[in-house]
């Protein structure tokens, strides 16, 4: 994600990627964090970050699925029995949304996550299984054949210029903290 950022705002500006597991247990990296001009999270941490980081502009922007993402769901077989597996329980729904969404024409989508007891049966029945980013050890799981597909996701472009770029142009334009998550 970092790299992506990075690309999208060119030389404006230094990204450095730390996960917040970082930031509570090193020192270092937490004084990293906090002397940088601006922290950006997922809306679902924001809040955690910005406690952590009391004295430092933390926003948060949205991600969507990546390109390869939607078109692996696109091209997915309308008759195809669906499996999503996220490796967290509460990222199912909106993974699950998402899947429906690019794969809409597809009407058996069933899902799990990686604690899931019920996991080896829904394996067992898909014709496609499409597995998160970090769950990646359900593959071996997986019947040979079977299409799997990674749902990756990248920084949403959008807010990247909307939310981001103002802040690192120094521009009056750049939306306050209250105003970034949508």
């Amino acid at each position: 994600y970092a790299r992506y950022i990075a690309m999208r705002l060119g030389q404006a500006a230094t990204v450095e990627p730390m996960t917040v597991d970082s930031i509570q247990r090193d020192r270092s990296a937490k004084a990293r964090a906090a002397a940088a001009d601006l922290v950006i999270t997922i809306a679902n941490r924001q809040r955690e970050v910005a406690s952590l980081l009391r004295n430092t502009k933390v926003i948060s922007i949205r991600f969507i699925p990546s390109d390869e993402t939607r078109r692996a769901l696109a091209s997915i077989d309308p008759m195809a029995r669906v499996t999503i597996v996220s490796r967290f329980a509460d990222f199912l729904p909106i993974m699950k949304a998402g899947v429906q969404r690019f794969a809409s024409h597809v009407p058996y989508i069933n899902g799990g996550n990686i604690d899931d007891g019920s996991l080896p049966n829904l394996l067992d029945g898909a014709d496609v299984v499409v597995f998160s980013t970090g769950a990646e050890g359900i593959l071996s799981s997986v019947k040979p054949g079977i299409m799997t597909i990674e749902y990756r996701h990248i920084p949403d472009p959008a807010d990247i210029e909307r939310v981001v770029a103002p802040f690192v142009r120094g521009s009056a334009d750049a939306p306050t903290t209250d105003e970034v998550v949508s």
